[in-house]
């Protein structure tokens, strides 16, 4: 087993024990990545780094509640549905990582100094 597949798997899981475990969003955000929006949630406790969390396998951001309070404690906690997927719109159809990274980019430039 290669090492991506083995963080997908165990993402996978992290996030079938999170989901019993879901609260309401909070400061919940349709922030434009160009030309379309990207959904995302907030949620802070304290003071320390934002921690973006991404959701893959094609699932929503509610799939982090519960782990993402849990991390509040270490700072502001951020997380997105990519586009097209979950509530987001739809973006640029090339969806290679420097792609998506970028969208990423332009919502968070674009939702500051919300985030």
């Amino acid at each position: 087993m290669d090492t991506t597949f083995k963080l997908q798997i165990a993402g996978l899981l992290l996030s079938l024990c999170c989901f019993q475990y879901q609260s309401k969003a909070q400061d919940t955000l349709y922030v434009d990545a160009g030309g379309f929006d990207l959904r995302m949630v907030k949620k802070v406790n304290g003071t320390g780094p934002t921690i973006i969390m991404e959701q893959g396998l094609g699932m929503q951001l509610e799939w982090w509640f519960g782990l993402d309070d849990s991390l509040t404690r270490y700072g502001t906690v951020v997380t997105y549905d990519r586009a097209f997927l979950g509530k987001s719109g739809k973006g640029n159809t090339d969806r290679t990582g420097k792609v998506v990274a970028a969208e990423l980019k332009v919502a968070l430039d674009n939702a500051s100094p919300t985030f």
